[in-house]
């Protein structure tokens, strides 16, 4: 995902391809994924943004969440520094 090509900040509606009923949630620090996937499971209305730093971590999340059937299509993940993510307002803006 590139920040600086929507000024204000991702449109997460269109990186979903729609604007879930049930609005967007994020999880600071998503480990494995395990309570993600979970999640997106029990709530398909809403989307979920998982932000890890941790390399292996991210890696073991796609993994699982490549193996779900029917596949999840409300998760994104940032391998990316939270701090970062929601101070310079590039990928979460106030609104």
């Amino acid at each position: 995902l590139d920040p600086s090509s929507s000024e204000g900040g991702i449109e997460w509606k269109h990186v979903f391809g729609r604007a879930a009923p049930g609005g967007l949630s994020v999880e600071i620090g998503c480990g494995d994924g395990t309570q993600l996937l979970s999640l997106a499971h029990q709530h398909p209305d809403r989307d979920f943004v998982g932000i890890e730093i941790h390399r292996p971590s991210v890696a073991k999340c796609l993994v699982s969440l490549a193996a779900q059937t029917p596949p999840l299509t409300n998760i994104k993940l940032l391998r990316f520094d939270a701090l970062t993510a929601f101070t310079t307002s590039q990928y979460f803006s106030p609104r």
